[in-house]
């Protein structure tokens, strides 16, 4: 058995069209679909923790970096540009973060982008910045013997596997090591 076609005339076309796009049937074109979702709310939050808490640990280590930077063999004028460079970093950092603010803020949930994912990320950076040393050590002994030798051994493990000595790893940022 055959399937039969039947021919459609202008005004049958039309009214399909119509039923398809609507749009498209009033004005003629049609309108273009702006997706501006944040696909990968993860990464972003990571990215946004990362580069907000590279910012403030610049912020708050300046005095460390101008020591650094002054025994090494760069000129004053290099050291100057440096330093001046990483002001600017921090300055376009915060205003970016309040652009981003703004646009979480005022737009449309189909419209944030990655704002909200990026300022989820940055906030978590500032909440960890702030915590003080003896909060972070009485988390831990909180935690128990078990944790502890859990967490233990997975330090064994990881300086066995990747051959990392992590007790020569030191925090340069003044909120951890105060």
């Amino acid at each position: 058995m055959g399937k039969t076609f039947k021919k459609q005339g202008l005004q049958e076309f039309k009214a399909r069209i119509g039923r398809v796009d609507s749009f498209y049937a009033r004005h003629g074109f049609s309108k273009p679909i702006v997706s501006n979702r944040c696909e990968r709310p993860v990464l972003w939050s990571i990215i946004g923790f990362a580069w907000i808490g590279f910012v403030i640990s610049i912020a708050e280590n300046r005095a460390y970096l101008e020591e650094s930077l002054a025994q090494g063999a760069l000129s004053a004028q290099h050291r100057d540009w440096i330093l001046y460079a990483l002001a600017a970093l921090v300055v376009v950092s915060a205003i970016k973060l309040g652009f981003h603010a703004m646009r979480c803020l005022l737009r449309g949930r189909e419209q944030r982008g990655v704002s909200g994912s990026l300022l989820v990320g940055a906030l978590g950076a500032i909440v960890v910045t702030q915590i003080p040393a003896d909060a972070l050590h009485g988390g831990v002994e909180i935690l128990g013997a078990g944790t502890q030798a859990i967490l233990l051994a997975a330090t064994d493990t990881a300086e066995k596997t990747i051959g990392v000595d992590t007790s020569t790893i030191a925090f340069v940022s003044r909120s951890i090591t105060d």
